[in-house]
């Protein structure tokens, strides 16, 4: 779980035999906080269609629907104007390239669907097969039956 990344600057140094060399320094380091939500929400609406004057039974179901939502972020929002992929992790005195599924979760959707939108799709579902089935069930209907 990446918790700790850094940036990093490059710095000239003369190394023991006097060569001119550089290196990848320690700028700063910052805090993230990776965020996983998962959400699923499941319809059903159970319908009789009765002929009102016999009582009887014309058709009888259940109309199902289900929505999912899910997302994977770290809250980054490029603190000091800092790119997430020129940040780090530290390993020991070295410095590594954040994985590409880390860099990935950086500029990944963080809003996640909210309890209304999922409704508002699920009964937009439903109500666009209610009519389907409604006029499937009275396509050989007669009143007079």
């Amino acid at each position: 779980m990446l918790s700790k990344v850094v940036s990093t600057q490059r710095q000239e140094y003369t190394d023991s035999d006097g060569k001119k060399k550089r290196r990848e320094v320690l700028k700063k380091s910052y805090k993230t906080n990776r965020v996983k939500i998962s959400t699923e929400m499941a319809y059903l609406l159970t319908y009789r269609i009765v002929n009102t004057l016999t009582g009887n039974i014309i058709r009888s179901g259940d109309i199902d629907a289900a929505d999912s939502d899910k997302v994977d972020f770290i809250n980054w929002n490029r603190y000091d104007g800092v790119n997430p992929s020129n940040l780090r992790i530290r390993d020991g005195s070295k410095f590594k390239r954040l994985s590409s599924d880390d860099r990935k979760a950086m500029g990944a959707r963080s809003t996640h669907k909210t309890t209304d939108e999922m409704l508002k799709w699920g009964a937009g579902r439903i109500g666009r097969e209610m009519p389907k089935e409604f006029l499937e069930a009275l396509k050989h209907y007669s009143p007079t039956r």
